[in-house]
């Protein structure tokens, strides 16, 4: 795979909008990701590897959940983010 094309690719597009807000919803990626099939596949991966981690808040009515990085993940995106600016994708 080309180095352009990881850069712009779905998950990294939802790690790195992630980083920039630290705390998102579901439907603040909605924007990032055209398909909802793809962006929940992302975030689960991205759960899944320990990047990312769902907050929920059930205080709330309806009940709210947010997306944060993790300290790997931060650390992941930051590396990412910079590689997104050499290649002019910011």
């Amino acid at each position: 795979m080309r180095i352009s094309k990881f850069l712009k690719s779905p998950t990294v597009k939802i790690l790195v909008f992630i980083y920039k807000n630290k705390k998102v919803r579901y439907r603040d990626l909605g924007s990032i990701v055209e398909s909802r099939g793809s962006l929940s596949n992302c975030l689960n991966s991205l759960l899944s590897d320990g990047l990312v981690v769902r907050q929920v808040n059930v205080e709330k009515v309806p009940v709210e959940s947010y997306y944060l990085l993790t300290e790997k993940g931060r650390k992941i995106a930051s590396y990412v983010e910079a590689m997104r600016t050499v290649y002019g994708l910011t």
